[in-house]
């Protein structure tokens, strides 16, 4: 399982999380210090007319933090992820019938980008969700999926191993 928190104002952060079949998990976070990926990438294409990935690279830095994580935790994210999941879906029918009956839309115009990639088995899941900014001081989320990323990310920031 990955979650890519990707801020406006911010740099990036993930969260990689793997449970193996004898059901011990590890997890890490990766956090970008300084400019986001893509602003990095953004500003280098704009000062020098192109796209050079490994000079690009070089102005990204990237910290890898493992997270102490139980087995005990890794099954509580994985049934809160399903719940979300379902949640999320229910959220999104009410907003299309809005949608089509008052042809009303919300928008984020400083939000962040969350993306989740999810795989088990035969079964691999991708959302891409734009809600509220993750580093303000009371990060929650509109989206089920949103919040419930938000708690892991909380969660993996208190519990990185020394």
């Amino acid at each position: 399982m990955v979650l890519r928190f990707m801020s406006a104002h911010h740099g990036e952060s993930e969260v990689v999380m793997n449970v193996f079949s004898d059901g011990h998990a590890k997890a890490l976070i990766l956090r970008s210090s300084g400019s986001s990926a893509w602003n990095a990438a953004n500003d280098y294409i704009q000062k020098n007319g192109e796209a050079n990935l490994e000079e690009i690279a070089k102005h990204v830095k990237i910290a890898r933090q493992p997270i102490a994580l139980t087995e005990r935790q890794s099954l509580i994210w994985h049934s809160a992820l399903l719940d979300a999941i379902a949640q999320s879906a229910l959220q999104l029918k009410e907003k299309f019938i809005g949608l089509k009956d008052k042809r009303e839309t919300s928008i984020f115009l400083d939000g962040s980008t969350y993306e989740l990639w999810f795989e088990q088995g035969g079964t691999q899941i991708h959302y891409v969700v734009m809600d509220e900014e993750v580093d303000d001081s009371h990060p929650s989320g509109n989206s089920p999926l949103a919040k419930w990323m938000n708690d892991v990310r909380r969660h993996a920031l208190q519990h990185v191993e020394k």
